[in-house]
Parts: structure tokens; sequence; C-alpha cells
């Protein structure tokens, strides 16, 4: 049995005895709490994080959910194939961490969670989501990479306080117009789906500082894409897209732009205008010729044109190579 501090009430310590006996470990008491940690933290007498990080847990302690002040629970990197109704009742949770499992579907008491500012779940097979999943009112940070998800919940768009999210490496096949109503987003990452069009509305997510979509099936991008005040980092590796809309030239912010392997003939004169950017990459493509306003760029220093039909080397690139620009032709 394990050593818990003399602090700990007698019901909490008979609950990690318990947990101990089924994972047929000793739980230690540590400082701090993290996402590759194996331990407890308490405060007053409570359990208030867990770690049962790389336990090898086929089966979720439902004695875990009598902690009711727990606020940070981590089981990642486990076999857990499912999580029980009585998650619910860990109504002070803010942080759940459970990467690499095998959870399959998720129970709808989840939404109950309302404190949830952090749900953190790639790599868990997770094939659909509550329909109740947006009662999530809290939520900021969520990870759902690396699962099997097909469609969202219409509710899934009241998440109006989520800042980043992560949805790489799914099978969605399309976004909903109601993507606007995230207007706190920053980050969003929907990489390696099977999206063939983003709607207009994304546009008005003018919060949004990095945006993903390589390895999709993308051919053309809106025009509301030039909204996007404040993004700096764009990446759309990897797609069919055909042309770049003129307002590209508006994000004025903008460091980093990936367009390699895609279908582009031709670059948008705007582009040029995109004079903060560090990182341009449009390597196997069809362009045939750049802009002498490049020139313009003085701010890049890594530019990709490899694998494109290019009539010549421009003498503009060449000054641009020795202002530091690394070429990669």
């Amino acid at each position: 049995m394990v050593e818990t501090s003399s602090s700990i009430m007698k019901k909490e310590k008979q609950i990690l005895t318990d947990i101990e006996n089924q994972i047929g470990l000793s739980i230690p008491e540590i400082d701090q709490v993290t996402w590759n940690s194996f331990g407890y933290q308490e405060e007053n007498g409570r359990i208030v994080s867990l770690g049962l990080n790389s336990t090898g847990l086929h089966s979720f302690p439902k004695n875990i959910c009598d902690f009711s002040e727990l606020r940070e629970l981590f089981v990642g990197n486990n076999e857990l194939r499912f999580l029980p109704p009585t998650i619910g009742d860990l109504i002070n949770l803010e942080v759940f961490w459970a990467p690499n499992n095998r959870l399959g579907l998720l129970v709808d008491d989840l939404s109950k969670l309302q404190k949830l500012k952090v749900l953190w779940f790639p790599g868990s097979w997770i094939s659909r989501l509550p329909e109740d999943f947006g009662n999530l009112e809290s939520l900021e940070v969520l990870n759902l990479s690396g699962n099997v998800l097909r469609l969202l919940p219409d509710s899934f768009w009241d998440l109006s306080n989520l800042q980043e999210l992560f949805l790489k490496n799914n099978r969605l096949t399309m976004i909903s117009n109601k993507i606007r109503k995230l207007q706190k987003l920053r980050i969003l990452n929907l990489q390696e789906n099977q999206l063939s069009e983003l709607p207009k509305e994304i546009g008005e997510l003018t919060n949004l500082v990095s945006l993903s979509f390589d390895c999709n099936q993308l051919t053309s991008l809106p025009c509301a894409i030039g909204d996007l005040s404040s993004l700096k980092y764009l990446y759309f590796y990897n797609n069919q897209i055909t042309n770049m809309p003129e307002s590209i030239g508006k994000l004025s912010s903008l460091i980093h732009l990936d367009m390699d392997e895609n279908q582009l003939s031709s670059l948008p004169e705007s582009l040029w205008e995109l004079v903060n950017l560090e990182e341009l990459g449009f390597s196997q493509n069809n362009i045939t010729s750049i802009s002498d306003n490049i020139a313009h760029m003085r701010k890049l220093r890594r530019l990709s044109i490899s694998n494109n039909p290019l009539i010549d080397y421009p003498d503009y690139l060449k000054v641009l190579e020795k202002s530091g620009c690394v070429i990669y032709q």
C-alpha cells in the first residue's frame, strides 16, 4: 500500500488503494502531475491531480470518478477501450489527457464536464462524439487528431471558447459553415482528412494565427481567406489547388506559406505584397515563371521552387540568395 499524506481523507485514501490494487503498482505522491507522470497530487486532503500514464490499463478504474475534487487526469498510452458513464461525476475536471488508447465511442456523459478546458484524445480510435458534445462550454483546447471521425455533431460548433482545435488525420469530408461560431479560435489543424472544399465562413475567424489543411483534396480556396488578418502560418501542402485568390495579398501578418505539391500554374500578383513572409513554398506545381516583384520580399529566408517547369532562373532570385534566402530549386 502506498504511503499517502496523512492529510488525505480516509475515503480518498481507500480509493487510491483500490486503484493500486487494480494496476498492481504503488502510486507515489509527486510535486506536479504532467502528461507523462505517474503519481498524484493532493490539496487539503483531496486528490486534485492523477497521472496513470503508460501503466498498461485495459479498463478505466471506475473509482477515479469518486475523486470529487479532481481537476487533472492523465491516462495516456494505455489500452483503455471505454470510459464509464460515471465519468460525468468528475464535475471539477479541467484537464483530461488520454492519448493513444482504444476508446472507440465516447460516452454521452463526457459532455457533463462543463469545467473542462483541455481535452487531449489523439490516437484513440474515436469514431463518434456525443451529440451534446457542445455542452463542454469551457473547452479551450481540443485534440482529436489521429482518430477515425467522419462527422462532427451539430453541437460541436457551440464550443465558443475553443482556442486550439486539432483534428488532423481523421476521415472528415466536410466542415460546416457554422465554424464561424468559433470566434476565439487561434489554431486550426485539419491536415490529412478528405476535405474537398472550405466554407467561405472560415474567413470570419479573424483571431486565427495558424491554419493547416495539408494533405486534403482541396481544389480552390475561398476569397474570404484574405480576411484572416491575424494569420501568420498557412499550410496547404499536398492538395489539388489550381489557383490562389488575389485576396491572399491581404494577409499582411503572414510569415509562412506552404503551397507545395498542388496544381498551381500561376501565382497571384498580390502574393508579392506579403512583405513579412519568411518562408514560401510552391515546389511540385506547374509554375513557369516568377514575378520580379518577389524582390520586395526582403524578409524571405526560405524559398522552395523545385520541380516546377520554370523557363529560367531570374537574376532577382540570385539577389534574394545574396541577402540570405535559401532557395530550393
